[in-house]
């Protein structure tokens, strides 16, 4: 049985190797990123434009009913993320979406400049 056990995760891990990464973490700051259409919670929807690098085109993503919002680590609804960005200028923001659908997982609004984060 441990044979067989050992043979199965060892079937199994050249395709654990190979998975493909659903998500990319952007690093961006206040005046790279847009909201082109708030969220709202009727339709569970909304639409924010953000500018990855200085030479980068601009790049629109969704926000859903299930994006994270935070502000400086606090979760906040996410009715308020055109408060936020008004009155936080904030010089560090990571928006992480689906590479796929475009959709975004999570914003962090003003996370701690000193927290390592390794991105691509």
């Amino acid at each position: 049985m441990l044979i067989r056990t050992l043979l199965l995760c060892l079937a199994l891990t050249p395709s654990l190797a190979l998975a493909k990464q659903l998500s990319h973490t952007y690093k961006t700051t206040s005046s790279n990123f847009n909201i082109v259409k708030s969220y709202d919670r009727f339709s569970k929807q909304g639409i924010i434009s953000l500018k990855p690098c200085p030479s980068c085109q601009k790049q629109e993503f969704t926000l859903h009913e299930n994006t994270y919002l935070a502000e400086n680590g606090s979760q906040k609804p996410l009715e308020d993320l055109m408060k936020i960005s008004l009155a936080n200028k904030s010089e560090h923001i990571l928006v992480q979406v689906n590479k796929y659908n475009q959709k975004v997982f999570y914003i962090e609004w003003g996370y701690p400049e000193g927290e390592p984060e390794e991105l691509e």
